[in-house]
């Protein structure tokens, strides 16, 4: 029983982490890829 609840455990585990790794990683990549300068848009009339 212990064995068994041990493997449950440890494959729920897993998954959570392979979930979480596969959900943020992108919105990482996808922020890098779009960084622009906050000023770029600012005119000097504003």
């Amino acid at each position: 029983m212990r064995k068994r609840l041990k493997k449950i455990f440890s494959a729920a585990l897993a998954g959570i982490v392979f979930c979480t790794a596969i959900t943020f990683y992108p919105v990482e990549a996808k922020a890098a890829e779009t960084t622009t300068d906050i000023w770029e848009r600012v005119s000097s009339a504003d």
